[in-house]
């Protein structure tokens, strides 16, 4: 599977994010080159935690519709004699 990307212009925009809340939060000033490669090491250290869990929500929500199903098809179930 391959790792989590970004269009260059969703690259651009985080990367201004994280310069935007480090020099709010921490009074630390980056440039944009250096937000690009925080953002690079955020993605690649942290993505596949974040990946899993909404991997694992959908699951859940998947698993609650298929039970769902599973009663609206008991429903359209007949006595047998």
């Amino acid at each position: 599977m391959a790792g989590i990307s970004f269009t260059r212009e969703q690259h651009d925009q985080l990367a201004a994010e994280l310069q935007y809340w480090l020099e709010k939060n921490t009074d630390a000033q980056i440039g944009r080159f250096e937000a690009g490669f925080l953002l690079d090491h955020i993605s690649q250290a942290l993505g596949p935690y974040w990946y899993n869990q909404g991997v694992r929500d959908a699951q859940a929500v998947l698993a609650a519709r298929v039970d769902e199903l599973q009663y609206s098809l008991s429903d359209l179930e007949q006595a047998e004699r």
